[in-house]
């Protein structure tokens, strides 16, 4: 009992002396707010008079009280009466409810008196009644306040059964696999019953929740209502700029729906554009110059037969070719590409020589097949013609650039790690066709890649000739164009990219800022790998009198000196079928179904999807419409799915989170003072971004996003140049920007995403509307779900501030050294757990053989998971300690889960959003390439380290959810 909650026993009287049991109260007899609370058995009854011996009193163990009837001449007693003299008569002992009133003050014994013989038995019972009543009510009354205080009504903490509760409740209940001990596997005791019930589409590589949201943003009354020329009459109130944007959108759309169109028109565009990149980067032999004579053409496919042949029998020497960033050049007498003469009689290697004719030989010289090694090379040239290749090599790569196609190197501007207010180039490296390097490894891959390669080739190009017949055989047979062997072109290609990939940097190595910032100069570069003309790749690629970039930000400066003895010794005609391979793989979306067929195999093979099914055509071209006017389609997402506060609410929590992390911050120990202010200083110059674009463009601005893609041209009968002159604009819209500050406005993904990112150069966190729906946040949703849905993830992005990439990063978005050595030491130490714990998990591949994650590749997003699921619970315990009555913050329970605790929605709200499954091919290609772990081990990793959910889930040491060793960061 607290010390308010002590008062006298005798209403209107203070105690006049203390009990002596009790030595430590304050002697204060007029102190009424003693800090030590008292008990009421604790409590003594001073009944009459200072002198406790004197006149008979007792000490009855509850205080003194006076036995037996008033002793002689005591008149002087206040209170005598003929009621004392009947109370101590000792005739008329009172028991009971008479005792206890008759040991009260006067006016409760002359009101009993009154009661006894003032008023009639018909009196006594209708104010017994009464009495009754009243004391009922006040019972009622406290129970309320008391009921209340505890668990509010329905509306505030109590049990929600509005609609969105009953829905959510009905959803998370729907996913659980109850049976499941949650503390052996939290992931599938969460997620076990969408699993269970939910089932791949066949065209498709995975489903959940993120793909079942970015579905729900499609298909609602949102994006593909607009698409549809119907919508028109809508907005015929609207604007002349929202008319022309939805006539622009409809237009892309109907483009791409339009495929008996698209079969009309056949693969001659891209065809023709084969033909242009050949007129740029010619070759003595040619296999894909259509206007060559058929003496060429068999000529050439003599050589690409000896150059497949020289691949087959020594090809390369990767290991010396994976050396090579160590040298400058190869020595004189080794050759990067080896062939042999054939019909010598010997095993004996003869190195392929280069040389270049400016003739191509007719049929009647065509050359002895030891001759054509020396035609076709282009290391040893002579200057002229050195210098003529390097310029084709550049105009090559800059035309396919223009046009969306990535070669061995790419381009971009961005903002320079080390300044990033300023637009820098940087060059990097790309141009593999497989996914990543290591499917060049594995044969059954590589020999359904190569057949992909043939087969569309084949399509694209021209007929395959049939088995067993060589193109010398087509000729002698008829006076048409002899027909080509696509299966040689088809090998070439795929030997080109294995060397490709044998030299490509590791993945892990291109996410790190550090390594991958090497400034040079343009006459470094040059240097490097002088097979490239870069003074020509700069002047096509940026506009008329810009200024050369300096510095060029490298990725890998290594990459490109082994590059350069790559292309050194390169044939041409393999260069050229590599280019026109590129050109074919990347724009082969834009022909018509039956003609991507070959395609869609490829894919079956690395996903697992099925090859006679494609993705139904509706989602395909919404997702056209996404990636080229995706500002101008969020429009209409937001004016529908992105009203009321839901923008302010999930700013709330956001901005909740960043204080967490403040006070995590602050009570880590291995981090030192200097570190801790650097770090505090960036989460408090950290920029929010909720919803959408208010600028470059203003997605709530018909005006301003007409301006923004006005230099972008539609055509609803022209699919393929839709697709060309799209990513033309988007070339323009990043190389443009060179020259120019950083325009910190611009996002990079539309409102309608399902997704978020933290962006370390800008220090920025960006959530687009698309994510801000159920699983992740609902306006109606207890809080304890939103924190545990868009909270984690808002916490996620937060630790990407602080991860093993984004630490490189200060205050200022700018790439530089802000740890102690001692913090870094410990953050490396740390990292390592999550490295060894991650790298323990394993996803099974399609033949059922365990794969171990990458827990390297995956460290930052790792960190990120685990950081978030930690500060989103400490944000949201703190609002709710704040406000457990729910009066400003929603926490209540929900229908069907009483039996668990808001502490534990939490965590299944983080677990949910991560209900899943992939196919094993999928995975496989995921483990790979994609740097956040397999969904379950996300979840149950991050749980692993986390002794609270331990803690609320009762889970015993070293079960599967409670290991002994948890890794912690931030």
């Amino acid at each position: 009992m607290a010390s308010s909650d002590t008062t006298p026993l005798l209403a209107g009287q203070q105690p006049t002396s203390l009990p002596r049991h009790n030595p430590n109260l304050n002697n204060n007899n007029n102190n009424n707010n003693s800090n030590n609370p008292r008990h009421w058995s604790e409590e003594t009854e001073d009944i009459l008079g200072p002198d406790p011996n004197a006149n008979g009193y007792q000490n009855t163990g509850a205080g003194y009280r006076r036995r037996g009837p008033p002793p002689p001449g005591s008149s002087s007693l206040p209170g005598n009466s003929s009621l004392d003299a009947q109370r101590f008569s000792g005739r008329d002992r009172p028991t009971g409810l008479k005792r206890i009133l008759n040991c009260c003050c006067l006016p409760c014994r002359q009101a009993l008196y009154a009661f006894q013989n003032k008023y009639t038995k018909t009196e006594k019972y209708s104010m017994a009644f009464a009495g009754l009543c009243l004391l009922l009510a006040v019972g009622f009354l406290c129970a309320y306040v008391r009921a209340r205080d505890s668990i509010p009504l329905s509306g505030k903490n109590g049990i929600c059964t509005s609609r969105e509760c009953t829905i959510v409740a009905a959803d998370i209940l729907r996913d659980l696999k109850p049976e499941i001990d949650p503390c052996s596997d939290f992931f599938t005791f969460t997620c076990g019953g969408f699993v269970d019930r939910e089932t791949i589409p066949d065209d498709k590589a995975q489903i959940g929740y993120f793909n079942l949201v970015s579905k729900h943003n499609q298909a609602s009354e949102v994006i593909r209502s607009i698409l549809s020329p119907a919508t028109n009459n809508v907005q015929r109130g609207k604007d002349d700029a929202a008319k022309r944007n939805l006539v622009k959108l409809q237009s892309l759309f109907e483009s791409c729906m339009d495929e008996k169109k698209m079969s009309e028109i056949g693969v001659k565009p891209l065809a023709d554009l084969v033909q242009k990149m050949i007129k740029v980067f010619p070759a003595t032999f040619s296999i894909l110059d259509t206007e060559a004579p058929a003496s060429s053409v068999s000529a050439a496919m003599a050589h690409l037969r000896d150059v497949n042949f020289g691949f087959q029998s020594a090809s390369i020497n990767r290991q010396k070719l994976q050396q090579l960033g160590q040298e400058d050049n190869v020595d004189d007498g080794e050759e990067m590409f080896v062939g042999e003469i054939q019909g010598n009689g010997s095993d004996e290697k003869i190195p392929l020589h280069v040389s270049v004719d400016d003739e191509l030989p007719g049929v009647e010289d065509t050359l002895a097949s030891e001759e054509h090694h020396n035609l076709d090379k282009r290391g040893n040239a002579g200057p002229a013609a050195a210098k003529a290749q390097r310029e084709e090599l550049a105009l090559a790569i800059t035309q396919l650039a223009w046009v969306g196609v990535t070669t061995m190197v790419d381009f971009d501007v961005d903002a320079d790690p080390k300044n990033p207010d300023d637009n820098v180039f940087k060059l990097g490296e790309n141009g593999l066709g497989l996914p990543s390097k290591e499917y060049y490894q594995e044969e059954k891959i590589v020999n359904i890649y190569q057949k992909t390669v043939e087969d569309m080739f084949a399509i694209v190009m021209g007929t395959p000739t049939t088995d067993g017949e060589d193109a010398a055989s087509a000729i002698s047979k008829s006076n048409k164009p002899p027909v080509v062997d696509w299966a040689e072109v088809a090998k070439n290609v795929v030997e080109f990219e294995k060397l490709l990939a044998a030299i490509s940097s590791e993945q892990e190595d291109l996410d790190n800022s550090e390594l991958t910032y090497n400034p040079r100069t343009l006459s470094e570069i040059t240097e490097l790998i002088p097979a490239i003309d870069w003074s020509l790749v700069l002047e096509k690629l940026l506009t008329s009198g810009s200024e050369v970039p300096n510095p060029i930000i490298v990725s890998s400066p290594e990459y490109l000196e082994k590059l350069n003895a790559l292309l050194k010794d390169a044939p041409a005609m393999t260069l050229q079928n590599y280019f026109a391979w590129r050109l074919i793989k990347t724009l082969s979306s834009g022909l018509a179904v039956e003609l991507r067929k070959p395609m869609q195999q490829l894919k079956a093979a690395l996903q697992g999807v099925s090859a006679d099914l494609v993705t139904p055509r509706w989602e395909t071209c919404i997702d056209v419409v996404d990636n080229s006017l995706g500002a101008m389609a969020g429009h209409y997402f937001i004016e529908k799915m992105f009203q009321g506060d839901s923008k302010e609410m999930a700013d709330s929590i956001v901005t909740s989170l960043r204080g967490s992390f403040v006070k995590g911050l602050n009570q880590l120990e291995w981090l030192d003072h200097p570190t801790l202010l650097n770090a505090t200083e960036k989460i408090d110059l950290l920029i929010q971004k909720i919803g959408y674009s208010l600028e470059s463009p203003d997605v709530r601005s018909a005006d301003s996003l007409e301006d923004y893609f006005k230099d972008l041209g539609i055509d609803k009968a022209d699919f393929f140049g839709n697709q060309i002159r799209s990513k033309t604009w988007q070339t323009n819209q990043t190389l443009g920007e060179l020259g120019k500050p950083v325009d910190k406005a611009k996002w990079l993904m539309s409102p309608q995403t399902v997704n978020a990112y933290y962006n370390p150069s800008a220090n920025e966190i960006v959530f687009p509307a698309g994510i801000l729906q159920q699983p992740f946040f609902h306006g109606d949703n207890p809080e304890y779900l939103n924190y545990g849905g868009i909270g984690v993830v808002a916490g996620h992005e937060l630790s990407h501030a602080f991860d093993n990439e984004g630490r490189l990063y200060d205050a200022h978005g700018r790439l530089a050294d802000w740890w102690s050595n001692s913090t870094l030491e410990e953050f490396k130490t740390r990292s390592q757990c999550f490295i060894d714990q991650y790298g323990n998990f394993t996803v099974k591949d399609p033949q059922g053989r365990e794969n171990h994650v990458n827990g390297k590749l995956t460290l930052g997003e790792n960190l990120a998971d685990n950081g978030g699921l930690k500060r989103s619970y400490e944000a949201w315990a703190a609002r709710f300690k704040s406000d457990p009555h729910g009066n400003k913050f929603k926490n209540h329970l929900l229908s069907g889960l009483e039996d668990y605790s808001r502490d534990q929605l939490y965590y299944m709200a983080f677990a949910r959003v991560w209900c899943s499954q992939r196919r094993p091919a999928k995975a496989i290609e995921s483990l790979r390439t994609d740097p956040h772990a397999p969904a379950k081990w996300r979840v149950n990793g991050a749980v692993q380290n986390s002794p609270h959910f331990a803690e609320v889930f009762n889970c015993k040491a070293r079960s599967g959810m409670n290991p002994d060793t948890k890794c912690d960061m931030w």
